[in-house]
């Protein structure tokens, strides 16, 4: 630690010392905690005596700015901005040089990114070079009218703000600090002018990013017109111009980690949404089936899945939540714990929608419903039982070529209360082909504005009959997307497609 010692200097040695580590206390270079060099190590390093030293230590130690120890060197206290400014006073220094106020200042700022901290490093800044009477800081808190007012007391309320405020529009026009005057109640004495006035503050500097008026600072007191001149007045305006450029890439840090952490949950959103599909079923060949679901977004609110209920059933649902995105995510993720519980509990079709919108009516508020297809497979015999919630009609392609539809046997769920869903039921055939899909498929459009319908899939899926589940798939999907390529999919999109191969019992062909 070196000090700059002098004997041309009218002060003693003892307070050369103390003045100029008061200086670095005060100034923060010695932050609290710091351990000083001992007597004898102080001592030697200036080259005084070292009862010069002890005197210096002795004085910081009756300003309370460090804690004596024995045979060890002083700790640096902490201290109040109210006690450092008066610790100064007494002493008669000066924390900063101008130039060397706005070096800290600046330094200070670079390393902060949470507003509220920034807001305490500039009160405390204009207290200890300015030291005004009164300050508060007033900042924009989000996109609406509201603004955060933070006080030296470090207090802080909300108020609002009118985009029109006349005081608004003039510190958009203007790069130099603006009086606010006057107790009159005319038009240009009233809102935001009339706040600061309430708080007796009289000199208002605008927090300027381009034209964007992200806040502003204002001093006052009785004296402040007059004390804020010259050199003081040059430095409050160069402090505030910086706070402003510190606050906007702040708003632009906590905007890029707010997108990087909102793309990794995304991700991982997506990741987990994947892992909830359907992996294959045990055995594939009495019935076949392919999927695909493809989210407008990275993750999406249409659901599919297929599970073996026992030996001899298979369980085939399909989903279309409203909306996309996470809220629809979470919605979907919910249908299918609830759909599996139930399938654990052998519980019936018309038990399990039950349940189900009772679930989306005890959200009711959020506006939560889906449509939903739930059908349970006899592999042996073929005879597919099955509930449609308001989903759209899958399609039956028979072996023949002859296509049918299987309608909604009640409304979506979570629309009305208390509703139990009639079960309906069709026998299957051997090489009988069942698309399913979800309203992203059919509504999507061409760049004419022509939607592809269901009518387009089912004379693709009559087409693809004779193939294997997932070429009838990839035949549908192919057609789909070069007819939508450069068309609107503004909704999910999600397809699956069942094929009856081979029944064990009661063997029939195709009608």
């Amino acid at each position: 630690m070196l000090l700059n010692l002098t004997d041309r200097s009218a002060d003693p040695l003892h307070r050369q010392i103390s003045i100029q580590l008061a200086k670095r206390i005060l100034d923060g270079e010695l932050e609290p905690g710091t351990e000083l060099p001992s007597l004898t190590v102080m001592a030697r390093e200036q080259h005084v005596s070292r009862s010069a030293v002890e005197l210096a230590y002795t004085s910081l130690a009756q300003e309370r700015l460090v804690k004596m120890r024995s045979r060890r060197g002083p700790i640096v206290l902490s201290l109040e901005p109210e006690d450092r400014r008066a610790v100064a006073a007494r002493i008669g220094v000066r924390p900063h040089s101008v130039l060397e106020a706005l070096e800290a200042f600046s330094g200070q700022l670079v390393s902060i990114m949470n507003k509220g901290r920034m807001c305490s490093v500039l009160l405390e800044s204009l207290e200890n070079y300015v030291r005004p009477e009164r300050v508060l800081i007033a900042l924009r808190d989000g996109p609406g009218n509201q603004w955060r007012i933070a006080k030296q007391t470090g207090e802080f309320r909300m108020i609002e703000v009118d985009e029109d405020d006349l005081l608004i529009s003039e510190l958009r026009k203007c790069d130099q600090p603006i009086t606010v005057s006057g107790n009159g109640d005319s038009p240009d004495q009233r809102g935001l002018r009339r706040t600061l006035r309430s708080y007796n503050t009289r000199i208002v500097f605008p927090l300027r990013h381009g034209p964007d008026i992200l806040g502003l600072v204002a001093v006052g007191g009785q004296e402040s017109a007059r004390a804020l001149s010259g050199e003081s007045l040059n430095i409050v305006n160069i402090i505030t111009n910086q706070f402003a450029t510190a606050l906007a890439m702040a708003d632009m840090y906590v905007s890029s980690i707010e997108k990087i952490r909102l793309e990794q949950e995304l991700k991982a959103a997506e990741r987990i949404q994947a892992n909830l599909l359907p992996k294959g079923l045990p055995d594939g060949r009495s019935l076949e089936i392919a999927a695909f679901t493809s989210p407008s977004s990275a993750v999406g609110g249409d659901f599919y899945d297929y599970f073996e209920i026992d030996p001899s059933h298979v369980g085939l649902v399909i989903a279309d939540a409203c909306g996309n995105g996470v809220p629809a995510a979470m919605l979907v993720s919910q249908i299918q714990a609830i759909l599996r519980s139930s399938v654990a509990d052998g519980k019936p079709i018309a038990h399990t929608l039950r349940h189900l919108n009772n679930h989306l009516q005890s959200q009711a508020e959020t506006g939560f419903f889906a449509t939903l297809f739930y059908g349970i497979v006899d592999t042996k015999t073929g005879y597919l039982e099955y509930a449609n919630a308001g989903h759209d009609f899958p399609i039956l392609v028979r072996r023949n070529g002859q296509a049918d539809t299987l309608a909604s046997t009640g409304p979506a769920l979570g629309v009305v209360p208390d509703l139990v869903h009639e079960t309906a039921g069709i026998q299957l055939q051997e090489g009988d082909c069942l698309v399913l899909y979800t309203d992203g498929v059919t509504e999507a459009t061409s760049t004419k504005g022509k939607p592809y319908g269901e009518a387009q899939l089912r004379d693709m899926a009559i087409r693809a009959r004779h193939r294997t589940s997932q070429e009838v798939l990839d035949f549908l999907r192919y057609d789909f997307e070069r007819f939508t390529s450069a068309g609107a999919r503004a909704d999910d999109t999600t397809m699956m497609v069942a094929k009856i191969n081979r029944l064990s019992v009661g063997k029939s062909h195709a009608a």
